[in-house]
């Protein structure tokens, strides 16, 4: 584990990066009992089987993801750079120029792709209100699009879980093996709910004993859900090419439809264009 720390407008943001969940998970033991909170018709596990889930993954939600391959083949384009022929460049290729070709010389450009690796980013906090069960099939969702991705692409995943306030938060980062993609750890990571609202939530509160959003406010429409993501991908050091999915609220109608909430999240992945536009000019 390693700690980064942000300070902006935006308050400070602590982030502990875990190598994977089962590094968190033995983390986390060191929260007193008295701050551990996860009842499991909260969460639908106890502490203990969240702890040791983590450690040992699971495969019980994985062919739901399959199910649901077909319909996230989501195409997200991200910026690739390539050499490509110019006037002028960083170096010439000989036989062009002897032969009088007028673009002979090379430069480094940025073009989109769909096949250029990418990070994935998945935040896992919910309001409170949300049942687990339908978390879990949010999960399942979230595991379908890097099943989907990663047979394209190298992708690089992983869960978020962060509690804070207006002025500041702290943040967990787990990184899930997926090169290839670890079936079982990625099916846990992302349908545990013990691990986020119980390990993770008890995690983040033991220190900074907040209990809420981690930007201090709720991510509750197209508006303040975009600002939540602007503020996490700068707590996290992500570029505008990094894929980000975002908690949900309550009111979220992506709530009771896991696929609409994974199709949301590729949709407004906005930064490719702004990306690839910024290095070409």
């Amino acid at each position: 584990m390693y700690t980064t720390t942000v300070t902006n407008d935006d308050g400070t943001s602590t982030v502990d990066w875990f190598d994977s969940p089962a590094e968190f998970a033995r983390a986390a033991e060191a929260v007193p009992e008295s701050a551990r909170f996860c009842p499991s018709w909260w969460t639908g596990e106890d502490w203990g089987e969240a702890s040791r889930r983590a450690a040992s993954g699971r495969l019980d939600r994985v062919a739901d993801a399959e199910k649901l391959l077909e319909e996230l083949q989501a195409e997200v384009v991200t910026p690739r750079s390539e050499w490509v022929a110019s006037r002028a460049g960083s170096f010439p290729c000989v036989p062009e120029a002897l032969a009088g070709f007028p673009e002979p010389m090379r430069r480094r450009v940025v073009v989109p792709s769909d096949k250029a690796p990418i990070r994935v980013f998945v935040d896992l906090v919910s309001s409170a209100g949300i049942e687990h069960e339908h978390l879990e099939r949010r999960g399942v969702a979230a595991l379908a699009l890097a099943m989907a991705l990663g047979a394209e692409r190298s992708v690089e995943l992983h869960a978020v879980v962060g509690e804070g306030d207006r002025s500041g938060r702290k943040i967990v980062v787990m990184k899930i093996p997926s090169a290839p993609l670890d079936l079982a750890t990625a099916c846990n990571a992302l349908t545990s709910i013990g691990l986020i609202r119980g390990l993770g939530y008890s995690y983040c509160t033991a220190e900074h004993k907040h209990w809420d959003w981690a930007f201090g406010y709720y991510p509750s429409d197209d508006g303040l859900r975009a600002k939540y993501v602007r503020q996490l991908r700068a707590a996290l050091g992500a570029s505008d090419a990094d894929l980000v999915l975002p908690p949900t609220f309550l009111t979220d109608p992506a709530v009771k439809d896991p696929v609409g909430f994974v199709r949301r999240g590729v949709a407004e992945h906005g930064g490719r264009d702004e990306a690839f536009e910024s290095q070409n000019r």
